[in-house]
């Protein structure tokens, strides 16, 4: 078992649509989730404790364009065996937008 945390590992065909709030995960995490036609379209993660947090969803969840900030910056992903990674580092809020 890597370190990575699952956003969505299992998601249902009857659930679309949706979002949750508030998921706690490990390493001082609180995750927000929003998908819509089975696509992520928004998280948004609060790091309540500095150190590098590593995520990991299934590669058909997250549009072919990625991830960026509201800003438009591009959160590096890396693919593979079905599944995108990407990282984060701090202590602080991220909004990250499935384009």
């Amino acid at each position: 078992h890597d370190q990575a945390i699952d956003l969505l590992p299992a998601l249902p065909d009857a659930w679309a649509s949706g979002s949750v709030k508030g998921l706690r995960a490990r390493g001082g995490l609180i995750i927000d989730l929003q998908w819509q036609d089975k696509k992520i379209t928004q998280i948004r993660i609060r790091a309540l404790s500095p150190g590098l947090h590593e995520f990991r969803v299934a590669s058909t969840l997250i549009d072919k364009k990625g991830l960026s900030t509201p800003e438009g910056k591009k959160i590096p992903v890396t693919t593979g065996s079905g599944f995108t990674r990407f990282s984060l580092n701090g202590s602080r809020e991220y909004l990250l937008n499935g384009n």
